[in-house]
């Protein structure tokens, strides 16, 4: 006998309800009552699991055509003591919808409340993920370097300047939408969360995959500095942990595994730099983290970062450069999305001409970032109209020297995004 799908009030937020979906639910099939009439969507392969839950596939078919859906069941020791990750996760997908150049589509949600799964249905994208496009041609990956971190950047600049931090920025979690040309969309807000400052902003434990997590996300470095706080720079230091993933193969701070999983901790519970670390779940495919080399880079005075893969893999010193600015351990010290855009490399990547003067633009309010010979920042003022289309235009307010200026906007928060 299928199970009814209940109505189930997750919040006080009202798009939620306007996004269930009135179905019901067996073993192999989902039927869903549409303006259309019933629609039959048949359970077909799992695509994954991990700690919150499993993303399985649905097919559709309608004459000589098949539709797919991919569908995250979040089981009820998942969420019955945190109803707020589900809420936070449907808030995300409802408020990134204006952008589907960059986020998977969301296509509703419903609730078999005789099992306590939660159901979340999304666009299904057959490319598989950014860590299965980088073990299947490394070569590839490198090539295409520039533009995997630009498409990740935008889509970051959007969540950011929405006040929403991933936490679990990842490759498993950037989908492949188009190989050729190359697409990717953000995945998985599943311990996304809203860095309003309304929002209760304090965390007890760590959040995230090991190998992306930045230090402040760690509880012995929340401990340590007295303050449990975080912004949104944690999805920055994960984006360069990408970064140099995709070019070597491997993230930061890594090491491949011969033959079997390390198991020699013998140094992580010794206590550095006044922190005392345990070992934890850190290991993924071939490789697994270095405890000791990510803690060491921690307490390095000066930054000393590993980049003996980087060498290896001949990386441009721009690139170096660009996810040792990422990664560094002072979140502050970071850029945001909008300044790693209109970084030396990334404009590079895009085919700007460089010199080897041009420095970050320190972007502290609505401006004009203006590009001449030399590529340096502008902060000329301009009208709210001007330059709105986000292009290279030429600087015709100014005679000489010939400058080319694009529009940046950037509004910083009247009180820091902390979460």
């Amino acid at each position: 006998m299928p199970l009814r799908l209940t109505t189930v009030q997750l919040s006080d937020d009202p798009a939620h309800d306007s996004w269930k979906l009135k179905a019901t639910i067996d073993i192999n099939m989902i039927r869903e009552r549409t303006t259309e009439g019933e629609v039959i969507w048949e359970r077909g392969q799992s695509l994954g699991s991990g700690g919150h839950g499993e993303v399985f596939l649905l097919t559709r078919r309608d004459s000589d055509r098949e539709y797919f859906r991919a569908v995250k069941a979040i089981p009820k020791e998942s969420h019955k003591n945190n109803s707020k990750r589900i809420t936070r996760e449907l808030s995300a997908l409802i408020n990134l919808q204006k952008f589907p150049d960059h986020f998977v589509s969301f296509h509703g949600w419903h609730h078999d409340i005789a099992n306590e799964t939660f159901y979340i249905a999304m666009e299904y994208l057959a490319g598989g993920d950014l860590h299965r496009y980088i073990q299947q041609d490394l070569s590839r990956a490198k090539e295409n370097c520039g533009v995997i971190i630009k498409q990740i950047l935008d889509a970051l600049v959007v969540m950011h300047e929405m006040r929403i931090c991933h936490r679990d920025l990842k490759p498993p979690n950037v989908l492949i939408a188009s190989v050729s040309p190359l697409h990717l969309k953000l995945a998985d807000f599943g311990i996304s969360k809203s860095t309003n400052p309304a929002v209760s902003c304090m965390v007890s434990k760590g959040i995230g995959s090991a190998m992306y997590m930045a230090p402040e996300l760690h509880a012995s470095v929340r401990c340590k500095r007295g303050d449990a706080r975080y912004t949104t720079t944690v999805d920055m230091w994960a984006l360069g942990a990408i970064a140099h993933e995709v070019f070597t193969g491997i993230p930061p701070f890594c090491m491949p595994i011969h033959g079997e999983t390390l198991t020699d901790h013998s140094e992580l519970g010794s206590t550095r730099g006044g922190l005392c670390f345990a070992p934890s779940a850190s290991t993924k495919g071939n490789v697994t983290l270095d405890h000791k080399a990510y803690w060491d880079y921690y307490g390095s005075t000066p930054l000393n970062f590993p980049d003996d893969l980087l060498d290896k893999a001949y990386a441009p010193p721009n690139l170096v450069r660009f996810i040792k600015e990422l990664m560094k351990v002072d979140p502050e010290a970071r850029p945001n999305a909008r300044q790693a855009l209109a970084s030396r490399w990334m404009l590079e990547s895009m085919g700007v001409a460089m010199d080897e003067n041009y420095q970050i633009p320190q972007l502290t309010s609505s401006r004009m970032v203006g590009l001449d010979g030399g590529c340096r920042a502008s902060g000329q003022s301009f009208e709210p109209d001007e330059f709105s289309d986000g292009s290279w235009r030429l600087n015709t307010k100014e005679a000489s020297p010939k400058t080319y200026i694009k529009r940046i906007e950037y509004f910083p928060p009247s009180k820091p995004n902390i979460i």
